[in-house]
């Protein structure tokens, strides 16, 4: 997701907004790097830990690419995905990264949902086919068994999962929990929510209102196996857009040509139209946040970004 993308996103609220591509990466100060900050706090000046939500964390292809953002990130890795989920365990040991503990990487083994039930998920047998494992849905046919085995897991919604896994931990590092305005430092807990969870990830931000509270910006994969037809729940991104505005968001979708918007009145039924869907990225900002007019513009015209959806005229950015 976003694999050659880059980003230096501040970890404390208006320090260091830098935004860039892997071609001209910068990180801006803020105290985030480097070997400080000891005891519970953060990194650098004994500030919070950021923390990282990743949902469909897959094998940690993105860990490095969190890391680079946030340095000395809590980093929550969700996968649903039982054979993954084991290999990224394994990995995460080899490396000495260990599964828990401020700083370091959780990984949450659950499907994720907007309610709490057991689905079944279709798992790849061989690598090639893994990019098409995922929840299916419910009274469907099982096809392609030469390819997939199709198991029961329990799902369970964003919130709960979140608040089951930092239930032990001291009340201020529980999540999700609601956004403060302190005098300096961090107004969200959750610094970036990213969901990947092919085709089911309206479904995942429907189901967690208190973390999309409690994130300031949020990655989400937005594409065609949606579609009822391809095995999704034939969710839109119409409410996608509505989810994530109850939360205080403005939802764009990321381009080779342009950033389109298209909450609100910004919405263009084309836009889940089968042959526009394509297979892309959305960015959820908020509109009072320091970062929002730079991430618009470091955002605008990316060329690792799938090429165009075939909208004509629609909307640019303002």
């Amino acid at each position: 997701m976003l694999r050659d993308l880059r980003f230096a996103l501040a970890s404390s609220d208006g320090q260091g907004l830098a935004v860039d591509d892997v071609a001209q990466s910068t990180r801006a100060g803020g105290g985030g790097g480097g070997g400080g900050g000891g005891g519970g706090g953060g990194g650098g000046g004994g500030r919070e830990h950021p923390v990282v939500i990743d949902v469909g964390a897959n094998d940690g292809q993105s860990l490095d690419l969190w890391r680079g953002i946030y340095p000395w990130a809590r980093i929550f890795a969700v996968e649903g995905n039982p054979t993954t989920a084991d290999a990224l365990t394994a990995a995460l040991r080899r490396s000495g990264d260990g599964v828990g503990g401020a700083g370091g990487v959780t990984v949450v083994r659950s499907l994720v949902g907007n309610v709490s039930r057991t689905a079944t998920f279709r798992r790849a047998r061989a690598a090639e086919h893994s990019q098409r494992s995922g929840m299916w849905p419910d009274g469907a046919a099982e096809t392609e068994r030469d390819r997939f085995d199709y198991i029961k897991i329990p799902v369970q919604p964003l919130d709960k999962i979140l608040a089951d896994a930092t239930a032990a931990h001291p009340p201020p590092l529980r999540l999700p929990r609601p956004p403060s305005r302190p005098p300096r430092g961090r107004t969200y807990p959750i610094d970036l929510l990213k969901v990947d969870v092919e085709g089911y990830d309206v479904v995942a931000l429907a189901g967690a209102p208190a973390t999309l509270s409690a994130s300031r910006l949020v990655l989400w994969e937005c594409h065609a196996y949606m579609r009822a037809a391809l095995g999704g729940p034939g969710t839109t991104h119409r409410q996608a857009a509505a989810a994530l505005a109850a939360a205080g968001f403005e939802s764009y979708k990321l381009g080779r040509h342009k950033v389109l918007r298209f909450d609100g009145g910004w919405y263009q039924p084309a836009l889940d139209v089968p042959e526009f869907m394509g297979w892309h990225n959305c960015l959820a900002v908020r509109r009072g946040d320091p970062l929002r007019g730079v991430l618009l513009r470091k955002l605008n015209g990316l060329p690792e970004c799938v090429g165009p959806w075939g909208l004509g005229g629609a909307k640019e950015t303002e």
